[in-house]
């Protein structure tokens, strides 16, 4: 026995101390390894999906677009304002036709493939009503605000 009353049981853990120590440095220096390449290009098939899914967001955006002008014969507003909102509507309605002969010309392109999660479309569906009651009941310099702020969203939804 040695002074602590056990007998040959330090030399045992001195043993396994090397091994547990070469074990951590393993471990810890595990993430100073260069990761492997993996495949990050999306397949022939995630790149259509996306493809479709971006053209059918933008179709529909277009779709709605080229009927904003149908809002300008219940309200009144400026001149420049219903310039401005035809000349956005035609550009959406030119649009529009853009992708339908695009579509007809590829037949691996669906105008009809949207694909977004449902939170997503409760979430658009809500904004929209939103904005289609602001617009409704809104007259005046705050009706054309509320209008062009629509255009401005939708501009910006298009460039993203």
């Amino acid at each position: 026995m040695n002074q602590t009353g056990q007998s040959g049981k330090i030399p045992k853990v001195r043993a396994v101390i090397p091994i547990l120590l070469s074990g951590f440095l393993c471990c810890a220096c595990a993430h100073l390894k260069k990761p492997q390449a993996v495949n990050s290009e999306p397949s022939a098939v995630e790149q259509l999906s996306a493809r479709n899914n971006v053209a059918s967001l933008f179709y529909d955006l277009v779709g709605d677009e080229k009927n904003v002008g149908q809002l300008l014969m219940i309200k009144r507003n400026s001149e420049e304002l219903g310039r401005l909102i035809r000349a956005i509507a035609k550009v959406a309605a030119d649009d529009e036709q853009q992708l339908k002969s695009l579509a007809a010309n590829d037949p691996n392109v669906n105008l009809r493939a949207i694909k977004l999660p449902q939170g997503e479309v409760e979430t658009r569906d809500a904004v929209s009503k939103s904005k289609e009651t602001a617009l409704l009941f809104s007259s005046g310099s705050e009706f054309e605000f509320n209008l062009l702020l629509t255009q401005a969203e939708a501009l910006i939804t298009a460039g993203t």
